[in-house]
């Protein structure tokens, strides 16, 4: 009896899925017991227990070989490629779950994917306790979420008719609807339309698997060389911006150093074309009024009628300028 669908129940060969599933849920027990039996003592398989505690230790050392620094096989590139590009292909189905999807389920998915993308590398220098919460945080919501629209499907297919009249909203809000994956389903029509490609339970699932696999490369030896290495490029970056600092600032002095000496030699030159023109114009000065006493001597031995020796003006200002310059040395200009 198949209580979901009563009328047109499933295959019974269906089952053979569910039988497989059983399985393997039986055989993973199996392997609980068997590591349980032998805790606290070294066992062939190895150990599935947390190293993220170990990580944290000082004098802690990597069993696992560097992959990123000492590159030696086209096996250790692939390793690089692959668990670095990991996560953004995680994150852009997280993205992909959000936008194919329009309901309010939907949000959460965006805003995750942003909030994660907008730290961009800088998500790997938060220590590993950190990421693993915010990464929990991730799949908590994403397993809210799955189960959320399975408990919707009770009242998505036994009260369809009667939500469509009352709360017309929730049915588009929520994105309520009966999946039916054994026979087709039929899209419903009015006013309460809801796309059958909307509904649904499988970029959900995809979602949840990737996050799965993120997670488990979070808590593996390999995720402490990716960390090491962003830790290492953020210093190295640092360090880049205080040596370009450092030599802006040292231009700057030297540009500071030759412009001071520069003025300096200007104010220097100053001082000398001062010093030259005060010299010269006293030697004017005084050729001048040497010359004006000259005359009035001539003009006074005119007047008392005694011939006054004939001498060139300009002889006169030769002597006179010969005397002074030999008599006060003027500083060269």
């Amino acid at each position: 009896m198949y209580l979901p669908d009563i009328d047109k129940p499933p295959s019974a060969y269906k089952l053979i899925c569910d039988f497989f599933v059983l399985v393997l849920i039986t055989r993973q027990n199996l392997v609980f017991r068997i590591e349980r039996r032998h805790e606290g003592a070294e066992y062939a398989g190895g150990s599935n227990s947390s190293i993220i505690q170990e990580a944290e230790r000082p004098n802690y050392v990597n069993p696992v070989p560097d992959y990123i620094s000492h590159v030696k096989s086209w096996l250790d590139i692939a390793k690089r490629v692959i668990l670095q590009s990991f996560l953004w292909f995680t994150l852009a189905v997280v993205f992909l779950a959000g936008t194919n999807r329009v309901n309010i389920f939907s949000l959460g998915y965006l805003v995750g994917s942003f909030i994660f993308l907008w730290q961009g590398n800088d998500f790997y220098l938060r220590p590993i306790n950190v990421i693993l919460r915010w990464w929990n945080y991730m799949i908590g919501y994403n397993v809210f979420v799955i189960l959320m629209k399975t408990i919707l499907q009770i009242p998505g297919c036994i009260f369809m008719n009667e939500i469509q009249v009352h709360a017309c909203w929730l049915v588009q809000l929520f994105g309520i609807f009966c999946i039916q994956k054994f026979t087709p389903s039929q899209e419903i029509k009015g006013d309460c339309e809801v796309p059958v490609e909307q509904v649904g339970l499988a970029w959900d699932a995809v979602c949840f698997m990737f996050l799965i696999l993120q997670k488990r490369l979070f808590s593996g030896h390999y995720f402490f060389h990716m960390i090491d290495e962003a830790k290492a490029m953020a210093i190295l970056a640092s360090r880049g911006a205080e040596l370009i600092e450092e030599l802006s600032q040292k231009q700057i002095q030297e540009q500071q150093e030759t412009e001071r000496r520069i003025l300096e030699k200007i104010k220097y030159k100053m001082d000398r074309i001062k010093v030259c023109a005060i010299h010269m114009g006293f030697i004017i000065l005084t050729v001048i009024s040497t010359t004006l006493s000259g005359r009035h001597l001539e003009m006074s031995l005119l007047k008392l009628g005694t011939p006054a020796p004939n001498y060139e003006t300009s002889y006169l200002l030769e002597l006179l300028k010969e005397y002074y310059v030999n008599a006060t040395p003027v500083p060269e200009c």
